[in-house]
């Protein structure tokens, strides 16, 4: 992991190669095959790992901090990316700091504590940006800020598709591994005089098709007669039907069967898995640990003025 950036190798290889065939935000995207084809060459990075990688730092469901910005279809919402030659990236603002941080042509940035590692696999859990670096320049402000007002700015983890987090996050934050539950919001509601629940802000890495999928193998119907009672009960769920109403962000709506209990019926589905999920989750070292090392290590006169640059970067995407 970079200590500059806090960035793994194949994210730093692929912002660097970019960067040098001239990618920048201002400039003209190169191919995805092309770049590919360079890191492999440079790296020794597979192209469809490192594909994958990039497709990552481009999605804003994926991470917080998006560091590509691409042309063409790079996946999303239960559907695969198109082929490398047919789809085009080139640098966002935020990658191109990155880019000047690894370069030591600018201070240092703490983006791999922000979007975390868990959508690439690992168990570091991100931190929604506002918070963490609102906290990190407090503790540049006033290196004595008591550690529980710290906590408190910095927040718990957070995930760019705004699920809910659950589970011990307190001894997550205290340097224990622990499992999160990242849940979906299942929010109720009425359409045309029709009781439903509407699901939204999926775990990251669940696939909406499947949601889909398990509902509508949920929904009533009479061929529920035609299982094993103890099956049938397991299974089944009041609601009358499923619609699937994603537009750039998922939303399927569940239409709740007549006489059934709404609230009963919202309760049901937050148990179906999918709608929710566990992760394993560790940090490298207390939270508190980690803002003050990183203060420790990088500042400097300037590092507040860096992260509010950061900081505006994000809000203005």
């Amino acid at each position: 992991m970079s200590k500059r950036t806090g960035l793994g190798p194949v994210e730093e290889a692929l912002l660097l190669t970019l960067d040098e065939l001239g990618a920048g935000p201002q400039h003209p995207r190169v191919r995805s095959s092309v770049l590919l084809a360079e890191i492999e060459r440079r790296f020794a990075v597979a192209p469809r790992y490192g594909y994958q990688v990039a497709c990552d730092l481009a999605h804003r469901s994926t991470v917080w901090l998006r560091l590509l910005d691409d042309r063409g279809n790079l996946g999303g919402l239960g559907h695969p990316p198109a082929e490398p030659r047919y789809t085009e990236l080139r640098l966002t603002p935020i990658g191109a700091l990155a880019v000047a941080a690894e370069r030591d042509d600018a201070l240092a940035v703490p983006i791999g504590i922000v979007n975390g590692s868990v959508y690439a696999g690992g168990q570091r859990p991100p931190f929604a940006p506002k918070t963490l670096l609102r906290a990190l320049i407090a503790l540049l402000d006033d290196r004595a800020i008591e550690d529980e007002a710290l906590v408190g700015i910095c927040g718990p983890p957070a995930f760019p598709t705004g699920c809910d987090v659950s589970g011990d996050v307190e001894a997550l934050l205290a340097g224990r591994p622990a499992v999160l539950r990242l849940s979906a919001s299942v929010v109720p509601g009425v359409e045309r005089g029709k009781e439903v629940l509407r699901i939204t802000n999926l775990p990251p890495g669940v696939e909406r098709e499947s949601i889909l999928r398990s509902l509508q193998s949920r929904v009533e119907s009479s061929s529920w007669y035609d299982l094993p009672p103890e099956l049938a009960a397991s299974m089944r769920l009041p609601i009358a039907g499923v619609h699937d109403a994603s537009t750039d962000t998922v939303l399927i709506k569940c239409r709740v069967a007549p006489g059934a209990d709404l609230n009963d019926v919202g309760a049901r589905l937050r148990e179906l898995w999918g709608v929710y999920v566990d992760v394993p989750a560790a940090l490298p070292a207390p939270l508190l640990v980690l803002l003050r090392r990183w203060v420790a290590d990088h500042a400097e006169a300037r590092t507040a003025a860096t992260l509010r640059h950061l900081l505006a970067l994000y809000e203005a995407t």
